[in-house]
């Protein structure tokens, strides 16, 4: 028997592929351990579930039921980079990423309006991809701005309402 699917996170899964922003099963945390079952896994809840990663990320609905089928508990990733659209800057407020923001606001000005993210170290910023015939590159520590990553081609994110 088939354990039943985190409504919940299926119905958000369903909500994004919709939007055109493709996703991937993500391990989850369970009784604080990454459903990978290492024991010392240093990317609990943050990790793709599939073979191929990002790679396998779709927007096909028959695809991610059955994913919530097989994992019901997985969180949800969201490819980032030209296939979804988006590129997505990461702050993170353990590495300074406030006063990162702050500077990065105060040079070339306010950021535009767009989806803000509440995650389990900092916040997302969802922005549309900004030029399609270019591939910009997942980067740690963005144009030398500490604590501020950026998720495009080839990366993504872990999205609402996921827990890691």
């Amino acid at each position: 028997m088939n354990p039943q699917p985190n409504n919940n996170n299926l119905k958000y899964a369903l909500r994004y592929a919709k939007q055109n922003w493709p996703v991937l099963p993500i391990h989850s945390v369970m009784s604080g351990k990454c459903s990978c079952g290492k024991a010392n896994c240093s990317s609990a809840g943050k990790h793709p579930m599939t073979r191929n990663g990002v790679k396998d990320a779709t927007t096909d609905r028959r695809k991610i039921k059955e994913w919530f089928r097989r994992w019901p508990d997985f969180n949800i990733g969201i490819r980032t980079g030209i296939e979804s659209d988006l590129i997505v800057l990461d702050v993170d407020p353990r590495n300074r990423g406030i006063e990162s923001l702050e500077k990065l606001i105060a040079e070339y000005g306010k950021l535009p309006l767009t989806i803000k993210v509440k995650t389990g170290n900092g916040f997302h910023f969802y922005f549309r991809y900004p030029d399609l015939s270019k591939k910009f590159k997942c980067a740690t520590n963005f144009a030398g701005y500490t604590g501020l990553d950026l998720k495009a081609q080839g990366g993504y994110v872990i999205a609402p309402p996921s827990y890691h």
